[in-house]
């Protein structure tokens, strides 16, 4: 039976949110006349996942100094189109450092007019070694929002947010998030009135709620552009109440019509935002990809088959425990591991050394390792989606309660495993293996549509950035 073994404790940490949205007055949450619970509920769920993580680097509010300069003359564009992504969604395709999720729409929509603000969740890629180069920090924004707070509220502030944190042992400091989201807001409100651009595009709205919030206000259509499987249990993408449309964006392009319908017919968040259906660059580049140009390194062909393994920044360090504990049962096979940050670069080649059969994977995307890959392993990334398109099996290892997130879209398939503990993980891996490819690709091709370029171009023209062609 494909249930998650952590099923109950996902539902206590839905509770965290959910109860309070169901019991508390929320909607009554406002500072200077902006809605505060759609952002507070995006910090609290945050504040869930991360609660009693120790991670292997030091996570620090603001990056180096030299981010404020990056790029900081593309401010004084005029633009029609804004970007604002983040740093850690970059991947090494020909030699270009490329947002899988935001620079192909930068490609195609054929224009010199736009800006792309980048939050360097990882530090910047140098400009020269970027597809589009005319990328400024998010750092400025930080900078600026930070002496832009109105300090004086913090009373009435706590005031209001005491209840909640106490009732719900909440422990952090929803009044200084608030007033920093609060100063975002009115910051992004006049870059937006200052370019008045015609659209802004984001990779993932809970990570810029002041953007969306302002660019909504100035009746600016905001786009996100589907980066993870979302649906009802994914909590970004479900709520009880409906607070403020305009907190949230107003055109979602999805993977397929599988999530539209999903995001439509289900999610309060997105009951008002337009679907448009236009699949995965990224995939598209990799299955139309020569067999001459695939990653294959010298280094695994010694092996029977070959494990790609895709992680977590919440799980990473338990995730590659798990990974070595189980390699030791399967000698003949490589499990070649790849981080979510490349922060965890030491702890990680530290953590395999000893276990001559795996790899951590630090140059090639992840995508590439999935390609070269009989089996892709992971807990709860998109990539246990991604990886049957391409026609690779999909493993989920339970080891955190998220982990539900995309099992519950492939609870019915046949290429897809459902395991927590060493031995039924090894198994699973021998048995996944033989699989054909042909035959994967079939079944999983309700997860995204095929065809990529001519999706996004027939979307771009139907919400007028590009011209039709007559």
């Amino acid at each position: 039976m494909f249930v998650s073994l952590t099923q109950s404790i996902m539902n206590d940490k839905q509770l965290n949110v959910l109860e309070i949205e169901a019991n508390e007055p929320v909607e009554t949450y406002s500072f200077n006349g902006v809605p505060l619970w759609p952002y507070l509920r995006s910090v609290i769920l945050d504040y869930v996942q991360f609660r009693g993580q120790s991670l292997p680097f030091k996570r620090t509010q603001f990056p180096a100094v030299r981010s404020f300069f990056y790029g900081c003359f593309h401010w004084l564009r005029s633009v029609d189109f804004i970007f604002i992504g983040g740093a850690s969604d970059r991947i090494l395709i020909n030699g270009r450092y490329v947002h899988h999720l935001l620079d192909p729409i930068v490609t195609r929509l054929k224009s010199s007019r736009y800006l792309f603000i980048e939050k360097p969740f990882v530090p910047h890629y140098p400009r020269q070694a970027l597809p589009n180069r005319q990328v400024v920090s998010f750092v400025w924004i930080w900078f600026i929002s930070f002496f832009s707070r109105i300090s004086q509220a913090k009373t009435a502030l706590d005031k209001m947010l005491n209840g909640l944190r106490t009732q719900y042992g909440i422990d952090h400091d929803l009044v200084g998030l608030v007033l920093n989201f609060e100063a975002q807001y009115r910051v992004f409100k006049w870059v937006f009135k200052w370019k008045m651009p015609r659209a802004i595009f984001v990779d993932a709205y809970m990570n810029y709620h002041a953007a969306v919030k302002a660019a909504r206000d100035l009746g600016i259509d905001v786009i996100e552009v589907q980066h993870s499987a979302i649906g009802m249990d994914h909590f970004h993408y479900h709520a009880v109440k409906s607070i403020d449309p305009r907190m949230y964006p107003s055109h979602m392009l999805t993977f397929s019509g599988f999530f539209s319908n999903i995001l439509s017919q289900s999610s309060s968040v997105f009951a008002s935002a337009q679907m448009h259906n236009v699949g995965r660059f990224i995939l598209d580049f990799y299955l139309s990809m020569p067999d001459s140009d695939r990653w294959k390194p010298a280094t695994l062909e010694s092996f029977s088959r070959v494990v790609s393994v895709s992680s977590q920044i919440t799980v990473e360090k338990d995730l590659i425990q798990f990974i070595c504990e189980a390699a030791a049962l399967a000698r003949d096979t490589a499990f070649v591991f790849v981080p979510r940050n490349l922060a965890f670069y030491d702890y990680l080649s530290k953590q395999v050394e000893g276990h001559d059969n795996v790899f951590v994977e630090f140059e090639s995307s992840v995508y590439a390792v999935i390609m070269a890959s009989q089996v892709h392993a992971t807990v709860y990334s998109s990539t246990a989606l991604e990886a049957p398109v391409l026609g690779v099996p999909t493993l989920l290892i339970d080891r955190h309660p998220n982990v539900k997130i995309v099992s519950s879209f492939l609870k019915d398939t046949s290429f897809t495993r459902l395991v927590s503990d060493h031995e039924s993980f090894i198994s699973a891996c021998y048995e996944l293996a033989e699989m054909e490819s042909q035959t994967i690709k079939a079944e999983a091709q309700f997860l995204c549509d095929i065809g990529y370029d001519r999706r996004l171009d027939r979307c771009l023209k139907e919400l007028n950035y590009i011209e039709s062609s007559k």
